[in-house]
């Protein structure tokens, strides 16, 4: 398991413009943070390591053009060891299955919502109440992970924690319409 986060971290982190169809826009997305630009990550997750990438490299005086390969670094570090964390409870041939099937998709085309449902995941593998900010972490990255919300067993949840989730979903839902349709 260990081995093929590693290889996939360093994929994902290192690769170059060819390789996924995102990395211009990213990059763009990451630079724009160095200026007074309203074009922003739409989730918490990203705009953080965004934000973050962008204040230290402006505050040491550093290469802004560092800011987006850092930022891939630090994204594929982070999917890297939610996957491990995955990974590490299934028997090898499943974890080369998944690695080889699901790796390329979440460190190279679709790491925004590769991050999201690892996050969900990583919740999922050992649900737990101290780990529920993973789950609330997938959920603020992108909205794909709302799906892994089917798999609570609804008999076990208290009726009002299920309606008041219920009610915060529908609210937050039509509060962030505009971002989920890509409006």
């Amino acid at each position: 398991a260990f081995v093929f986060c590693f290889f996939w971290a360093w994929v994902g982190g290192f690769r170059t413009a060819e390789i996924g169809h995102d990395f211009y826009l990213y990059g763009d997305q990451v630079t724009q943070y160095f200026s007074p630009s309203y074009v922003r990550f739409p989730d918490l997750v990203f705009h953080s390591i965004a934000a973050s990438v962008t204040t230290v490299l402006d505050e040491f005086g550093l290469a802004k053009n560092l800011a987006a390969r850092i930022f891939f670094v630090t994204i594929a570090f982070l999917e890297a060891i939610l996957f491990f964390n995955i990974l590490k409870f299934k028997r090898p041939i499943d974890i080369g299955l998944i690695a080889i099937g699901f790796g390329p998709l979440l460190f190279v085309d679709l790491i925004r919502q590769g991050l999201a449902m690892l996050l969900a995941g990583a919740f999922l593998v050992k649900p737990h109440r101290k780990k529920a900010a993973l789950l609330l972490l997938a959920l603020s990255t992108h909205a794909t992970s709302i799906v892994s919300i089917a798999v609570f067993d609804i008999r076990k949840i208290n009726p009002f924690v299920a309606l008041g989730a219920a009610m915060i979903i529908v609210v937050l839902g039509w509060l962030m319409i505009d971002e989920l349709v890509a409006r």
